[in-house]
């Protein structure tokens, strides 16, 4: 068993891939989630992680053994990232339950096949991003960070502190927009469409004096609703993907 775990850990991180987690349970999610954040620490296969079989304990144990054995760090760092990752979505995809915050693993676990995953910078980095690294990924990957949205299709985009490496490219600053000041630094942080939201939240894995995760969650979840409400009002339009020949740079 042990060797399996092992074996399954490898897979994991032998190559770079994000995107749609699992396809079928995607197209079944009652909200279409998406998340734009800016890299991985080190190569990360999100659609083998994160699969129908995921589990944060299991995942961490088997890290924590093969860190052990090759004589590194112990600790496994993805609850840090995925953890508010998990119980942001899991609100979304179970709105209307009396409890929006869960911080049962065992059922956050479950919600992370049916959302989808992207990285700004799609080549493996480290703990830490360099911010002129992800300026200039995207720069160079505008367009195609674009098109994989489009085809994507998600009806929530959730930026990990990435909005401002991808306002310009989305051409969001022409848009309808709102603020919660109690979480989203500036302004212009959310966008509303008749289709979809685009919501600028801090990075998942952002430690700030007086924001914990259940505030994180609560905030993206109020932004959703009152997307929903003005939906309901017909006061929106729809977004349209801009048509790009070549990447458009990122806003100084």
């Amino acid at each position: 068993m042990e060797e399996n775990n092992q074996g399954r850990i490898g897979e994991c991180m032998k190559e770079y891939t994000d995107g749609i987690i699992d396809q079928e349970k995607f197209i079944k999610a009652p909200l279409k989630i998406l998340w734009i954040l800016k890299e991985t620490n080190g190569k990360f296969n999100i659609k083998k992680t994160f699969g129908s079989d995921f589990d944060f304990a299991e995942y961490m144990k088997m890290v924590r053994c093969r860190n052990r054995k090759k004589g590194g760090k112990t600790k496994s760092n993805i609850k840090r990232t995925f953890g508010p990752v998990s119980k942001v979505s899991y609100s979304l995809l179970n709105d209307g339950e009396s409890q929006v915050y869960c911080s049962d693993y065992r059922k956050l676990s479950k919600v992370m096949p049916y959302i989808a995953i992207m990285n700004v910078k799609q080549t493996p980095g480290k703990s830490s991003a360099k911010y002129n690294e992800l300026v200039e990924a995207s720069r160079k990957s505008m367009v195609e960070l674009v098109d994989r949205i489009r085809n994507i299709n998600p009806d929530v985009v959730i930026f990990g502190s990435t909005l401002n490496l991808m306002k310009n490219g989305l051409m969001l600053n022409q848009c309808r927009s709102d603020c919660s000041e109690n979480i989203f630094a500036g302004k212009k942080q959310v966008f509303y469409f008749s289709d979809r939201v685009f919501i600028g939240a801090y990075h998942p894995n952002v430690r700030i004096k007086g924001l914990n995760q259940k505030k994180y969650v609560q905030e993206i979840f109020t932004s959703v609703g009152k997307w929903k409400f003005m939906k309901m009002e017909g006061k929106l339009t729809p977004y349209v993907f801009p048509e790009m020949e070549t990447s458009i740079v990122m806003e100084k």
